[in-house]
C-alpha cells in the first residue's frame, strides 16, 4: 500500500484480527474480516465495531459560536439543547451541498462538528473563510481525536457492562450524548449512528483508542461483538437510506434535491444557499431522490442509468445486496414524474435494461427507532 495512505491507531488491530485492508479516501482501512454479508447481518441481530477515527473533527468556540454556524447549517441551531446533537447539511452560496455533518452542542459556546473525512479540508477552510466578523475560534481536531461506533440492538447491554451504569433510551434517548472518563481521559459518547440500528458513537483522543477498542470487545465477548468493516457500513447505511457524501449528495445538488429538506430550516437568520433552499421546498425540485428494488436479477451501482419508456430520467447514486432483505436495492435521482412508490421502472446495466420499482423509503426500519 503507498507509504502516503494514512493509518488510524488501530491499524495493527485490524491486521491481526485478519481485516482487509483498503484505501479508503486516503486512509488504509480495513473493508471486512469474515465477510461484508456475515458481519452486516452480525450488526442486524447481535452488535459490530467500526473503526471509524478517519472521520473530521472541527470545533467551534466562542460568544458568537451559535450565529457564526447558524450561517453555515442548514439546520437550525435554536433547536438544539445541550448534550444533544442533530444532523445538518453545509451549503454554499448557490444551496449546493458542501457536505453532510453532526453537530453537537456542548455549551451555549462550544459545539463539535463531525465531517466526511474527504472533506475535512474543504469543511476547515470554508469555516475559517467564513468566520470573520464573528467572535468565534474554528480549530481542527481531526489529528487529535479517535471515533469507534457501537451498533447493533445488543450495543446497549454491552456499553452497560464497558462503562458499568445503566445506559436505557429512557436515559440516554437518541441523538443525546454524554462527557463521561475513562482511565482519567475524556470520552464523550452520543447515542447515533449510520446503520439503522440502536447504537452509539464514541470520541476520544487519537491515542486511547486501541484502549477504548479492546475494552468493548472485551465487554461484548459474550454478546455477539465482532469487528466490522467498511463493506457491511455501507451495505446497513443503504438499507436504512442513509446518504453517503459523494453519492446522495455533493457540489451538484442541493440537499432539497437529495432528500434532505427536512434538515432545511426556515429561521430568521440568512444562511448560506437560504433563498434557493426555501424556494425549492416551496415550489419542488425537477429530481427526487428515490429507492428502488431490482424486480429482475441484476445489481445496481453508483452511475447507472434510470430509464423509462427506453429513456434515461434518472441515475444511480448508490447500489448494491441488501443482505436484510434478500434483494438488490438502490437509490437515485430520478425525474419528478418517476418518483412515486410503484413506478416501474428499469436500470441500463452494461446496456442492457433491467426491470426495477420504485419503493417508499427507507427499505429497513429497525424496531426500536
Amino acid at each position: 500500500m503507498d507509504n502516503t495512505v494514512k493509518k488510524t491507531p488501530l491499524y495493527d488491530i485490524h491486521k491481526a484480527a485478519g481485516g482487509n485492508i483498503v484505501d479508503f479516501a486516503g486512509w488504509a482501512l480495513p473493508v471486512q474480516y469474515v465477510g461484508v454479508i456475515e458481519e452486516h447481518r452480525n450488526t442486524r441481530t447481535n452488535a459490530s465495531l467500526f473503526d471509524i477515527c478517519h472521520m473530521g473533527e472541527i470545533m467551534v468556540t466562542g460568544d458568537e459560536a451559535v450565529p457564526f454556524l447558524q450561517k453555515l447549517l442548514t439546520n437550525d441551531l435554536d433547536r438544539l439543547k445541550v448534550g444533544y446533537c442533530f444532523y445538518s447539511v453545509i451549503c454554499n452560496e448557490r444551496g449546493k451541498s458542501l457536505d453532510d455533518c453532526f453537530v453537537y452542542k456542548m455549551a451555549d459556546d462550544r459545539f463539535t462538528i463531525v465531517v466526511n473525512a474527504a472533506n475535512t479540508g474543504k469543511i476547515v477552510s470554508w469555516m475559517e473563510s467564513n468566520v470573520s466578523g464573528f467572535k468565534a475560534e474554528v480549530r481542527n481536531l481531526s489529528d487529535a481525536m479517535g471515533k469507534l461506533d457501537l451498533q447493533g440492538p445488543a450495543s446497549q447491554g454491552i456499553l452497560e457492562v464497558f462503562l458499568g451504569q445503566e445506559c436505557s433510551e429512557d436515559s440516554w434517548p437518541r441523538f443525546s450524548f454524554r462527557e463521561l472518563q475513562l482511565q482519567d481521559r475524556g470520552l464523550m459518547i452520543s447515542r447515533t449512528g449510520y446503520t439503522g440500528e440502536d447504537g452509539f458513537e464514541l470520541y476520544m483522543a487519537w491515542d486511547q483508542a486501541p484502549v477504548v477498542w479492546e475494552k468493548l470487545m472485551e465487554a461484548g465477548k459474550d454478546r455477539g461483538l465482532a469487528p466490522a468493516g467498511l463493506g457491511s457500513r455501507d451495505s446497513l447505511r443503504l438499507e436504512a437510506c442513509y446518504s453517503l457524501y459523494g453519492h446522495e449528495l455533493d457540489e451538484d445538488s442541493t440537499p432539497v434535491e437529495s432528500g434532505l429538506g427536512w434538515v432545511v430550516r426556515e429561521k430568521a437568520c440568512d444562511f448560506f444557499g437560504k433563498d434557493v433552499l426555501l424556494r425549492q421546498k416551496k415550489e419542488g425540485v425537477p429530481r427526487r431522490m428515490v429507492a428502488f428494488e431490482m424486480t429482475e436479477r441484476a445489481i445496481p451501482r453508483n452511475g447507472y442509468p434510470l430509464t423509462a419508456g427506453g429513456r434515461e430520467v434518472g441515475i444511480v447514486t448508490s447500489g448494491g445486496y441488501g443482505p436484510t432483505l434478500e434483494k438488490n436495492i438502490g437509490l437515485g435521482f430520478i425525474d419528478k414524474a418517476f418518483a412515486e412508490p410503484g413506478t416501474e421502472i428499469s436500470v441500463n446495466v452494461r446496456g442492457k435494461d433491467k426491470s426495477a420499482i420504485v419503493v417508499k423509503r427507507p427499505f429497513y426500519t429497525y424496531r426500536g427507532l
